[in-house]
């Protein structure tokens, strides 16, 4: 059973490393280097196999920092 699916490539991440701010902001915390943590809110897409597409809106992701 497929869940969800795109067709082009996005960027996911497991839900667990979503977070909600009490403004209502959407955040992941990515890795800066071993010891810098850093939240970038996110746009949340479609969700499927506990995952979720997360878009930057301001900061910048990338594979094996978040």
């Amino acid at each position: 059973m497929e869940a969800a699916s795109t067709r082009t490539k996005v960027f996911v991440v497991p839900v667990t490393a979503i977070s909600s701010r009490s403004d209502g902001t959407t955040v992941v915390t990515v890795l800066r280097n071993s010891t810098a943590r850093e939240p970038v809110e996110v746009k949340v897409g479609a969700t499927g196999g506990g995952y979720v597409q997360v878009s930057p809106e301001g900061g910048t992701l990338r594979a094996g920092t978040v």
